[in-house]
């Protein structure tokens, strides 16, 4: 279950999120519905750590951990790298942004996902640059 409670994110003198609190429980689909600058990719973003934000958000009834990490993920719709980078810069960018970056496990998936870090991301098709952003 997750529990996102009063969470208010600013970006400078904009309010993005005021006070936003909602339950998504376990086993079922909850979706976050709105118009485009509405926060949904903000709300997701404050849930995995990727953007700082006041208020709570608890998973099974437990304050977020960095172990916790390791089971969930947010996936972008959208590949955010520049075109002609390739992925091992990419990697090495999301490195230098996030601060919960597991490098160890970066490469692990990069395995896993048979992508080559020479590549460029402009190379890519839409599945495999699906996979850059999971990584």
């Amino acid at each position: 279950m997750i529990q996102v409670n009063q969470m208010v994110k600013n970006y400078g003198f904009k309010k993005v999120l005021n006070g936003v609190s909602f339950t998504a429980a376990k086993g079922e689909i909850t979706c976050l519905i709105g118009i485009n600058g509405a926060g949904k990719s903000t709300v997701l973003k404050s849930i995995m750590g990727l953007t700082p934000f006041k208020g709570e958000v608890l998973i099974d009834n437990a304050s977020l951990t960095p172990a916790m990490y390791e089971k969930m993920t947010f996936i972008p719709d959208s590949l955010t790298m520049p075109s002609n980078m390739r992925i091992a810069d990419c990697l090495s960018f999301m490195a230098d942004f996030y601060r919960n970056w597991n490098a160890e496990r970066a490469k692990e998936m990069l395995k896993f996902f048979r992508l080559s870090s020479s590549d460029r991301v402009s190379s890519l098709s839409k599945g495999m640059a699906a996979k850059v952003n999971l990584l």
